[in-house]
């Protein structure tokens, strides 16, 4: 799943992803997103989704 947020005056407010583009938000959040949604995220310039395997190698101290 994804959601998205923008910013509006200073604050993050969400994005409806079925009625408001992705391309405006300012932060992305992807809980157990589906392979299909990593890809499509991939596509966008600038963003590099780790691997499940990436993830495991950061140590817990660092994810925080």
């Amino acid at each position: 799943m994804i959601h998205g947020y923008r910013n509006e005056s200073g604050r993050l407010r969400p994005v409806d992803g079925e009625s408001e583009p992705l391309d405006t938000v300012v932060w992305l959040d992807l809980v157990n997103p589906a392979d299909a949604e990593e890809v499509d995220i991939e596509k966008r310039p600038g963003i590099d989704v780790p691997t499940r395997e990436e993830k495991e190698e950061i140590e817990i101290s660092s994810r925080l």
